[in-house]
């Protein structure tokens, strides 16, 4: 039986990875998450500058524009597609009989999106991070069986442990941790196992607390299910460039892009300070009050308010 403990193990190549694919998220949805995560307050300023400067500065939307730009080019002209479908037998499904191809390019995903929709979005992950994840899954009898299977993009910050396996020179996934929803007292994670002659592929869902001292306590397991004989994990890799190193990552599109955007708004901010601080500086006597920006400083003074020029 696992532990939360083991559940809440990441790979390797995740730890090594993530700080660096949570900057090209930050990078590419811009706006304020982005110019708290490049500027981050000190600890000795002032949190009514600090709060003005993140507010009044412009950070520009360079990786959104790259990433934009690339998936607007490569669905321009038109997707042709052969979807086929088969039963749990592996049995191939006629096209001319099959009503799920129509239903799955009208919504793929069931939330009313369209497969040059989903598709786009998983252009959107593989520019960003340079790969992401695509399951594959038909919803259960108890919840309300629809008759077909959907898709589902997953991000390479859910996706926690991974393994491949060899089969004829072949790479096969044969393991894989998805954390599928997260709350504030626990995480919501699924396995994917990948079976063999005896046994089939499997999955199992767990609820896993969050805190300290629960490490070494079961796991509660929610759910748990089994896929037809001879099919494999259906989640897959995909990559909009792959690494020449390793086939557990892809290379993103906006990786030097990235770091050019959080320099370009560091200047930004200190453009905007230096104005701020290019204001008359005033002395005033103690117990005056000075609004915030009235000036540089305020200092007390024995004689009157002065007021003089900063020389920047």
């Amino acid at each position: 039986m696992n532990t939360n403990g083991e559940l809440l193990k990441h790979n390797p190549i995740y730890d090594s990875i993530y700080m660096q694919m949570l900057a090209y998220q930050y990078a590419y949805l811009g706006g304020i998450s982005f110019k708290q995560y490049v500027r981050k307050k000190r600890p000795s300023e002032d949190s009514t500058l600090y709060q003005d400067l993140v507010t009044n500065t412009v950070a520009q939307p360079i990786c959104r524009y790259i990433v934009d730009t690339i998936n607007d080019v490569l669905f321009e002209p038109g997707i042709k597609r052969n979807l086929q479908f088969c039963t749990p037998q592996g049995a191939m499904i006629a096209p001319e009989t099959n009503e799920w191809i129509d239903l799955f390019q009208l919504d793929c995903d069931l939330t009313n999106r369209s497969m040059n929709s989903f598709m786009e979005n998983v252009g959107d992950l593989t520019s960003i991070f340079g790969h992401c994840w695509v399951a594959v899954d038909m919803p259960q009898a108890t919840e309300g069986n629809l008759g077909r299977p959907y898709v589902c993009a997953i991000s390479p910050l859910d996706v926690w442990d991974w393994e491949f396996d060899y089969y004829g020179g072949r790479p096969l996934l044969k393991y894989v941790k998805v954390k599928e929803m997260e709350e504030t007292d626990c995480y919501y994670i699924k396995c994917y196992h990948l079976g063999d002659a005896n046994k089939p592929s499997y999955w199992e869902s767990y609820e896993v607390p969050k805190g300290p001292g629960k490490e070494t306590q079961p796991a509660k397991k929610i759910g748990e299910g089994v896929f037809p004989p001879g099919m494999s994990i259906p989640v897959f890799i995909a990559y909009g460039r792959r690494d020449p190193r390793t086939i557990d990552i892809g290379v993103s599109d906006i990786d030097s892009a990235s770091d050019a955007q959080k320099e370009y708004y560091k200047l930004e901010c200190e453009k905007y300070t230096a104005l701020q601080f290019a204001h008359t500086i005033i002395r005033a006597d103690k117990g005056i009050s000075v609004p915030v920006h009235a000036g540089a400083r305020s200092e007390e003074h024995t004689s009157e308010l002065q007021s003089r020029q900063c020389i920047s």
